[in-house]
């Protein structure tokens, strides 16, 4: 073999190639960090509306069953704790303040406003959630 006909890369070259490679990597990474940071805001939000769901849907029993214990204006907060369903059960993912405040509606109707906040927001996570609704025993065609 002569001295110019040899093959193979240059140290050059697989340097080249192996900062190109780094920076693919880089790039990857940053996408599972955005990735996991998003599915955390998804859960919270998710996890807000179903809390904010199922008062929701205790106070609509509740109204159907004695409509004149829900004076027209804000109800006192309480604290509701999220735990983990696959760890210990101390182990608590998410805590929120669910308020609510009844409103004079259409007819005899009352509206409702149930408001979900965390009490403990990080920046750009664990939004505020609130559901409306109007309760009425009496049904018009």
């Amino acid at each position: 073999m002569r001295l110019g006909e040899q093959r193979g890369f240059t140290l050059i070259e697989t340097m080249v190639a192996m900062v190109i490679l780094i920076f693919g990597v880089i790039a990857v990474s940053n996408l599972f960090i955005v990735a996991v940071s998003n599915n955390a805001l998804a859960r919270s939000k998710t996890t807000a509306m179903a809390t904010a769901q199922q008062r929701m849907d205790e106070l609509k029993r509740a109204y159907v069953k004695d409509p004149s214990a829900f004076p027209t204006g804000i109800a006192n907060p309480i604290t509701v704790q999220v735990k983990d369903p696959l760890k210990s059960s101390n182990n608590i993912m998410s805590e929120y303040t669910v308020s609510y405040t009844w409103a004079a509606g259409p007819g005899n109707s009352k509206t409702v406003e149930v408001t979900v906040r965390p009490t403990r927001a990080r920046a750009g996570m664990n939004k505020t959630v609130i559901l409306r609704s109007i309760f009425s025993l009496t049904f018009e065609e």
